[in-house]
């Protein structure tokens, strides 16, 4: 049976980064932006941030590097695929994953009045690399909102019936069982996330950054440099300075992992919140 045990982790749109005003941190400024959606779970005080991501979903395998300050990724695809490939797998895959409802946030803007969250970090994060990362490397935001998020849960009995599943040669059951020499696990799988929709941050440059630059960078965020993420958000200049992001579709933005044992744990099955480390990145790794 699938004991499970949970680790708060969030991973929201541009911030995990280093210092802020009077002592500030990521995790408290976007705790600032997502308070109007009033829920309780996205300001829980062993969240960490990962930045936003299409790849942080119920299932995702996360395996915390850190030496290299940050996290191994291994998409819930791998589950999928390693289920189907089972001969002896029941038909259909039952579906593990709960929840989905969208509630609305009161689209508030924080009620600090300016955040100055330095995001210095953030091309390590989305990833933005090139120009566009570079300049946002010395660059701050200001504000943010949100407009609304959904909550995702893993449905631990169905998805135990999953991982009982797999075949004898499992990649991703070798990837859960498998624990540190200090007995610690090595991969977590992602058991509740959080997306996020209308997601909105204007970010100061501190320069006028050039009509060159403005065009490259206004509208539709895509192609070479943008990353992961360029294809869903949208650049505005409000100012030859001050750059209005916008998400023009919904991301994955938090997420509680959870580390399991077959034979059980004292206790039982139930979920213990842990703190891991705040991470400068997420990287596709494979499985041992």
């Amino acid at each position: 049976m699938l004991k499970c045990f949970r680790v708060s982790v969030i991973s929201l749109l541009i911030l995990t980064v280093g210092p802020l005003v009077v002592g500030q941190d990521a995790k408290k400024v976007w705790k600032e932006i997502v308070k109007p959606c009033t829920l309780n779970e996205l300001q829980g005080k062993k969240v960490i941030f990962l930045g936003i991501s299409n790849n942080i979903e119920v299932g995702t395998l996360l395996r915390p590097r850190k030496d290299q300050g940050g996290y191994g990724r291994a998409s819930y695809q791998n589950v999928v695929d390693e289920y189907l490939a089972n001969p002896t797998s029941p038909r259909p895959m039952p579906n593990p994953v709960t929840g989905g409802n969208w509630i609305a946030c009161s689209g508030q803007v924080s009620t600090k009045k300016d955040l100055k969250a330095n995001l210095g970090l953030l091309s390590a994060v989305i990833p933005f690399t090139g120009e566009f990362g570079g300049a946002l490397a010395t660059a701050t935001i200001t504000s943010g909102t949100a407009g609304r998020v959904a909550m995702y849960d893993v449905d631990e009995i169905l998805m135990a019936r999953v991982l009982d599943a797999l075949p004898a040669n499992s990649k991703v059951k070798a990837a859960l069982l498998q624990r540190s020499p200090d007995s610690k696990p090595v991969w977590y799988m992602v058991s509740r996330a959080f997306r996020v929709d209308g997601l909105k941050a204007k970010i100061d440059f501190h320069r006028n950054m050039g009509a060159d630059f403005k065009g490259k960078y206004t509208g539709p965020l895509g192609g070479a440099g943008i990353g992961e993420l360029g294809g869903g958000l949208s650049a505005n200049w409000l100012t030859d300075s001050v750059l209005e992001l916008s998400s023009t579709t919904p991301f994955f933005i938090a997420a509680e992992m959870s580390y399991y044992s077959e034979q059980g744990l004292a206790g039982g099955s139930r979920f213990r919140s842990v703190e891991i480390f705040q991470p400068r990145r997420v990287n596709d790794e494979p499985l041992p």
